[in-house]
């Protein structure tokens, strides 16, 4: 047994020389000496000439996502609590709501799951749509509450709540009107900052 660990060691040591010898005598030689030839450029004129879109413009976005439930709602029944696991669809057949109001975001996530772009963070079990917002209207249908809408990216007040007082609540943000903000998701702009410094090494 040892022998043959011995010869399969002076093997591997012989096709690592082998490897070296080629790659210094053989092959850095050859790329030195390589030179390509302008008359066959590798760009094509239409490459060569491209113009790159101003990020603002290609960006421009003219409504965002807005989840019709206050993330600063509280309530004075205790909620209910169910398996994280589930999702709001399932949640939503079997008891329709996790608070005192049927039209209260349930806050497992599925508008996030289907976000092309992440944007969609919980708060206060809530759905929150961040900045990232592109706008596409995917998490629409997804949501079993039908609670999200598309909004013009101007609006800045509007009533996060749907329930219009037929059906009696605790919540302390029904119906009321407040400023809309958009929030950051958080760590994305350390990433951002992270890839603008090396993009630019």
């Amino acid at each position: 047994m040892m022998i043959v660990s011995m010869v399969l060691t002076i093997l591997f040591f012989a096709a690592l020389l082998l490897i070296i010898f080629f790659m210094f005598s053989i092959l850095f030689p050859a790329l030195k000496n390589f030179s390509l030839s302008v008359d066959h450029p590798i760009f094509s004129d239409v490459e060569l000439h491209y113009v790159v879109p101003h990020p603002a413009k290609a960006m421009k976005r003219e409504k965002r996502a807005v989840v019709r439930c206050s993330p600063e709602k509280e309530f004075s029944e205790a909620r209910l609590y169910h398996n994280a696991a589930q999702s709001c669809g399932l949640v939503n057949e079997v008891y329709e709501s996790v608070n005192d109001c049927r039209f209260s975001c349930i806050g497992l996530g599925d508008c996030a799951a289907v976000c092309p772009q992440e944007a969609i963070i919980i708060e206060n079990s809530t759905a929150v749509v961040t900045d990232l917002c592109s706008g596409c209207g995917s998490c629409v249908p997804a949501c079993p509450k039908h609670i999200i809408a598309l909004m013009p990216v101007e609006t800045e007040n509007c009533v996060l709540c749907v329930n219009n007082g037929e059906t009696m609540t605790t919540c302390t943000a029904q119906q009321k009107e407040q400023k809309y903000r958009v929030q950051s998701k958080k760590g994305f702009k350390l990433w951002k900052n992270w890839y603008k410094l090396f993009a630019r090494s």
